[in-house]
C-alpha cells in the first residue's frame, strides 16, 4: 500500500478495523506539502508494506487511539510496517503497532516498525507510540539526518535496538524508554556515520528480556544492554551532541 498523494483522510467511524487501500480516501490529490493527513480513532491494518513517498504530515487522534497495523506476522528478518521514502515526513499522536500475528519461533526477532529509507531526511516522530511484540527494531534510522522523535513512547520486545542508526542534527528529546531487549539497547549509534544533535530528558526504564524464549531470554554475554550503545566520539561533528 503507497501513500503518493499530499493529503488523504481515514475514517475508522464504520467500526473494527479498516483494511486496505480501498479505506485510503484521497481528499485533495493537489494539496500543498503543508496539508496533512487526518487519522480518526481505530485500528488500520494494511496489508503488505505502506509505503510514504510523498512528504506529508499525519496526524491521528492519539496514542492508542489510532492503531496502525500490519497484516500477519514479521516472516523475514528486513520486513517492515511502514517505510518512508521522501523526505520532511511527520507523524503525530498515533501508535505503530507491529503486525496482527504473534509471531512463532521461526519468526521471532523479525521486521522493523518504521524504516528510514535513503531519501528521508527529516523524518518526524512526536507523541507516537512505538509497540514491538519479539520484533527487530522500533525505528531504523541508518544514516539519515535531521531526524527527530519527542514526547513518545517505546514499548513492548525487541531483539535489537528501538532506535538503530545516527544522523546529524538528531533531536531525541522528552521520549519515555519503556521497551525490554534480547540484545542491544534503546539507542544504538550504527554505522559511524557522522553524528550530531541532542540527546535529553529521556526516561530510560528498559530492561532485558523477551517474551517468545527460543533462543533465550537475553544474549547471555550481556553486550549492548545499556541506555545508549555504540557511541563513537570520533564521528561526532563541529555541531556537538
Amino acid at each position: 500500500m503507497s501513500l503518493n498523494v499530499e493529503e488523504v483522510e481515514l475514517n475508522a467511524d464504520i467500526g473494527g478495523s479498516v483494511t486496505g487501500t480501498a479505506n485510503l480516501v484521497a481528499v485533495n490529490s493537489g494539496a500543498s506539502i503543508q496539508d496533512g493527513v487526518n487519522v480518526a480513532a481505530g485500528t488500520f491494518v494494511h496489508s503488505g508494506q505502506m509505503d510514504i513517498n510523498k512528504s506529508v504530515t499525519i496526524v491521528g487522534a492519539g496514542q492508542d487511539l489510532t492503531i496502525i497495523k500490519r497484516l500477519g506476522q514479521q516472516s523475514r528478518t528486513e520486513l517492515r510496517t511502514v517505510q518512508i521514502n521522501a523526505p520532511d515526513v511527520t507523524f503525530q499522536s498515533l501508535t505503530f503497532g507491529g503486525w496482527t500475528e504473534t509471531p512463532t519461533n521461526a519468526n521471532v526477532g523479525n521486521g522493523y516498525l518504521v524504516w528510514l529509507n535513503t531519501p528521508a531526511d527529516g523524518a518526524t516522530f512526536d507523541d507516537v507510540r512505538f509497540d514491538g511484540d519479539d520484533i527487530r527494531v522500533a525505528i531504523y534510522l541508518g544514516q539519515r539526518n535531521d531526524f527527530t522523535v519527542t514526547d513518545s513512547r517505546f514499548t513492548g520486545t525487541y531483539f535489537r535496538a528501538a532506535i538503530r542508526g545516527a544522523g546529524e542534527h538528531m533531536l531525541i528529546s522528552g521520549n519515555s524508554f519503556e521497551e525490554s531487549h534480547y540484545w542491544y539497547s534503546p539507542i544504538y549509534f550504527e554505522y559511524g556515520a557522522p553524528t550530531s544533535g541532542e540527546i535529553s530528558f529521556n526516561y530510560f526504564a528498559n530492561r532485558v528480556g523477551v517474551n517468545n524464549q527460543v533462543y533465550g531470554n537475553f544474549k547471555e554475554d550481556g553486550t549492548g544492554l545499556y541506555a545508549i550503545t555504540n557511541y563513537q566520539p570520533d564521528k561526532i561533528t563541529a555541531d556537538g551532541l
